[in-house]
């Protein structure tokens, strides 16, 4: 099945905690009416739970749009009006346009599994939360430790990945069961810290998250909480380069 999606690429180098602001920007000049772009509903402002339709993102270190299908007029709009001006950290800033990308990718399960890399996923919500640290408390382990190394964590965090990768697979629209989908966290620290997000909550952040997964995924999207925002996007790597990265970071933490 063929799935296709748009990238509206900016000639605007920001840094991470700068996305909401360029976020707020488009959404106030231009998508205020556009519920998918800041997912809520115009007549209540209550959120709009569904996997998002259009993420802000970092690419090619580069401020960028991600859109699925359903906002390619959208997407055409905003490329027309663009530049807008706007402020970040009480800085005038312009936004640019670069380009506008479309991507084609035929969902398919792999004869043998694709290795990925996240730099940034958020893996849960606050009752989810709440099980991990009474699992770190039963292993007598701190809930904001610096590493997970633990094989009983990486298992619970490797469920979440899983059940959140399916989920959003599904509402992708993907035609075959997303039962068939199988992902492995290679078992190695994995750097994890505590982060707010949604409204001050505290949720875990993990860095250095390597796995395979027997699914083709676009790699502009993101996976698990946060992905509007950008977290959550993958890069694909080969085995050997895995090997190589861990083993590096594995004799740093020896030392």
């Amino acid at each position: 099945m063929a799935f296709a999606y748009y990238v509206l690429y900016t000639s605007n180098k920001v840094r991470p905690a700068d996305i909401y602001a360029y976020r707020g920007m488009i959404n106030e000049q231009i998508a205020k009416d556009w519920t998918a772009w800041h997912n809520h509903r115009l007549d209540s402002d209550t959120t709009i739970k569904q996997y998002p339709k259009i993420q802000y993102k970092i690419l090619e270190s580069r401020f960028a749009i991600v859109g699925l299908d359903s906002e390619k007029k959208h997407l055409f709009e905003l490329a027309a009006q663009l530049p807008i001006w706007g402020t970040v950290n009480r800085q005038p800033k312009r936004i640019q346009f670069a380009r506008l990308q479309q991507y084609y990718l035929d969902w398919q399960l792999l004869p043998k599994p694709q290795w990925y890399q996240c730099a940034n996923f958020l893996p849960m919500k606050s009752d989810q939360f709440n099980e991990y640290k009474a699992l770190c408390l039963k292993l007598n382990l701190p809930y904001d430790a610096p590493t997970i190394q633990d094989p009983a964590l990486l298992d619970f965090f490797e469920n979440l990945l899983q059940k959140r990768i399916r989920e959003q697979a599904e509402s992708l629209g993907v035609s075959f069961p997303v039962e068939y989908i199988r992902i492995k966290i290679h078992p190695h620290p994995i750097q994890h810290r505590l982060t707010k997000y949604y409204k001050n909550t505290v949720f875990s952040k993990l860095s250095n998250l390597y796995f395979t997964m027997n699914l083709q995924w676009p790699l502009h999207l993101g996976v698990g909480y946060g992905t509007a925002l950008g977290y959550g996007t993958l890069q694909s790597v080969n085995a050997k380069t895995v090997v190589h990265l861990i083993d590096n970071r594995l004799e740093d933490i020896k030392k």
